[in-house]
């Protein structure tokens, strides 16, 4: 058969090469010179190539643009949440006498074991029996 095609349409669609999509573009209008729409004699498959390739570059720009702005978004409200963490937790230490008191006990700790542990206690609170 002489439009067969050579490759699937799902293999087609989820192709980002120019030359499989110029290849397909020269198979499906391979007699067209002579049908009613007369796709002109300069326009072979190393032009269709050239223009595949460029629209398939600029759909990948556009959505790269698009998912870089939506990253900057998404780490602007990451970076607020993190600020309001960070001083929700200080707020919380400055305002419990028992969590002020951590620094000496917790001396030689890094500061992320302090505010973990800081933070299991304020959720976690000691019972008088416990003492």
């Amino acid at each position: 058969m002489k439009n067969k095609p050579e490759i699937t349409e799902r293999e087609l669609v989820n192709s980002m090469d120019a030359r499989v999509w110029a290849k397909e573009f020269m198979r499906l209008y391979e007699n067209s010179r002579k049908a009613p729409q007369n796709i002109p004699d300069w326009v072979d498959e190393d032009l269709m190539r050239g223009w595949f390739a460029n629209a398939i570059m600029a759909g990948y720009d556009n959505a790269t643009r698009k998912l870089q702005a939506e990253n900057k978004a998404l780490k602007e409200q990451l970076d607020k949440v993190k600020g309001i963490t960070v001083g929700v937790i200080a707020n919380t230490i400055a305002d419990n006498s028992s969590l002020r008191a951590y620094p000496a006990r917790m001396a030689g700790k890094s500061t992320i074991c302090y505010l973990a542990q800081a933070i299991h206690n304020l959720y976690n609170p000691k019972t008088e029996k416990e003492g």
